[in-house]
């Protein structure tokens, strides 16, 4: 399954990317990462998981039909078109 998701940790000053994550293991990828805070084998803060947005800028193209793609390959429906 493709990764949906953009896992990070924000602290008080700083924001760490995690990592990506697909929809199937989300939940079970939150819990692992609340264990770690605990073990100190990733900072502190809250979890933060959002969704994976597409990016496109004058010389890379976003048509409806990749936005389309994009929700259906990764059972998304949230995804929406950013300018």
């Amino acid at each position: 399954m493709s990764s949906s998701y953009i896992v990070s940790i924000t602290s008080l000053t700083e924001e760490y990317m995690i990592g990506v994550v697909c929809n199937d293991h989300r939940d079970e990828l939150e819990e692992r990462l609340k264990v770690m805070q605990l073990t100190g084998n990733v900072p502190t803060g809250n979890i933060k998981i959002q969704p994976v947005k597409i990016v496109s800028t004058d010389c890379i193209k976003g048509t409806d039909e990749d936005y389309y793609e994009v929700a259906s390959k990764r059972d998304i429906t949230n995804v929406r078109k950013d300018v």
